[in-house]
């Protein structure tokens, strides 16, 4: 799932919050380790970690989408340069 990549503390807290007897960051720290080698059940804890991690996921989305709208509006809303030999004349 992307939102181990892109989120990996935030789906550890949800792991450990879902699963705390089993240990998820001391199996899962040699790093390069891909979705691949999760077994069934590590995928379907991994599916119910994203799961409860929904809302935080989803605010950071709506974060990043104010972000980018704010950029366009500034960026239209800036007067256009001039080149400098327009305020000479």
């Amino acid at each position: 799932m992307a939102a181990l990549e892109d989120y990996p503390s935030l789906m550890l807290l949800h792991l450990d919050a879902n699963f705390p007897l089993y240990r998820w960051k001391k199996r899962r720290t040699g790093g390069g380790e891909g979705q691949a080698t999760l077994t069934w059940t590590e995928k379907s804890m991994l599916a119910t970690a994203w799961q409860s991690a929904g809302t935080a996921l989803e605010e950071i989305h709506i974060q990043k989408e104010n972000a980018v709208v704010r950029d366009i509006v500034e960026s239209s809303l800036s007067p256009p340069s001039l080149p400098a030999e327009a305020y000479n004349k």
